[in-house]
C-alpha cells in the first residue's frame, strides 16, 4: 500500500517503539500529503510494545470519533493490536474499548499497513513513537502493568526469598553443600539418590541416631556412613570412588551429584545396601 493509492479522506498512522531507554507511542493525521494533527505519549518501561501499540490505535481512534463525520481509514503496522481490538472478547481492556467505538462509528475503518515501505504518515509516526521513547522528561500515561512482567516480577521476589532462607536456615545444610542455589527446575534424583545425599538412609550413622539400630559402626569396624560405603568399606568395594581428603568432602558430594555415572553408582550401591542388610551391621552377639 501506498501513498498514493491512500489519497480519497483523512488517514491516521499509529506506532508504538520500545528502546532501551523507554516505551513510547504515537499517530499523526494525513489530509491529502500534510501531517496536520501530531500526538505521542511515554509509558512505563515496564510496559511491552504491544501495549504502546494498542493505546496508540485507541488514541486514534478517539481522535477520529471527535472529527466531523467522514469516511477515515486508520493504518496500523502492528497486525497483533488490529486482531485484538477486532475481538469483541478480547481480553485486553483497550482492545475491547477500540472495538466498541469502531462498532458505533462505522465510518472508521482499520487496515494493515508494512512498516517502513516509504509512507510519510508510517514514518513520521514511528519517529514520534521513538521521541517519546528516548526523551526521559515526556510526558507519561500512566497504564497497567502487563502480566508478563507481574509474572517474572513475583517469580524473581519468590525465588529472592526463598534463597534467603535457603542460605539462613538451620536444616538441610548437606543438601545446601551440593544444591546452594534454588531453582524451579526439577533436580531429578532418584530415590535411591535422594538417601544418599541427605544420609536419611540405611546407614548405621543415621539410624543409630534414631535408636532404629544399636550402634552406629558398620560390620567392617568404621563408623556406617554415606561416604564411607561409597569410598572405603570392604564390603563395598564393586561401587567404590576415589575417596576425598576430610576437608574435600563437601567439594566431593558436589561432582559427584553433577555427574551421572557416579550418580548411577550410588543408586546401585544403595539398591545394595538396602538388600544386604544383615551384611552391613554387625552381629549384636
Amino acid at each position: 500500500m501506498t501513498e498514493a493509492t491512500l489519497n480519497t479522506g483523512l488517514r491516521i498512522y499509529t506506532d508504538g517503539s520500545k528502546t532501551e531507554r523507554g516505551v513510547g507511542a504515537a499517530f499523526c493525521v494525513l489530509t491529502d500529503v500534510n501531517i496536520t494533527h501530531r500526538w505521542s505519549t511515554r509509558l512505563s518501561l515496564r510496559n511491552t510494545v504491544f501495549q504502546a501499540e494498542i493505546l496508540a490505535l485507541l488514541k486514534a481512534v478517539e481522535h477520529a470519533v471527535s472529527l466531523p463525520t467522514q469516511q477515515l481509514t486508520i493504518l496500523v503496522d502492528n497486525q497483533a493490536s488490529i486482531n485484538s481490538a477486532a475481538n469483541p472478547k478480547s481480553h485486553n481492556s483497550i482492545a475491547r474499548k477500540i472495538f466498541k467505538l469502531l462498532h458505533s462509528h462505522p465510518h472508521i475503518r482499520v487496515s494493515w499497513i508494512k512498516a517502513h515501505a516509504g509512507n510519510i504518515g508510517n514514518e513520521e509516526a514511528d519517529r514520534l513513537a521513538k521521541e517519546a521513547a528516548e526523551t526521559e522528561n515526556f510526558p507519561e500515561t500512566p497504564l497497567e502493568l502487563p502480566k508478563s512482567f507481574i509474572k517474572t516480577f513475583l517469580r524473581q521476589k519468590m525465588l529472592a526469598t526463598w534463597q534467603m532462607a535457603w542460605d539462613d536456615g538451620d536444616t538441610g545444610r548437606l543438601i545446601h553443600n551440593i544444591i546452594p542455589k534454588v531453582s524451579l527446575h526439577p533436580i531429578n534424583w532418584t530415590r535411591n539418590e535422594v538417601l544418599f545425599f541427605t544420609g536419611h538412609g540405611p546407614f548405621p550413622s543415621f539410624l543409630h541416631r534414631f535408636n532404629l539400630a544399636e550402634t552406629s559402626f558398620c560390620s567392617c569396624g568404621e563408623i556406617g556412613t554415606p561416604i564411607h560405603y561409597a569410598t572405603v568399606c570392604l564390603l563395598t568395594t564393586s561401587y567404590h570412588m576415589a575417596p576425598p581428603s576430610q576437608q574435600h568432602q563437601p567439594i566431593w558430594f558436589r561432582r559427584v551429584a553433577n555427574n551421572s555415572t557416579s550418580r548411577r553408582k550410588i543408586h546401585n550401591l544403595l539398591h545394595f545396601l538396602q538388600r544386604e542388610t544383615s551384611l552391613i551391621r554387625p552381629d549384636p552377639n
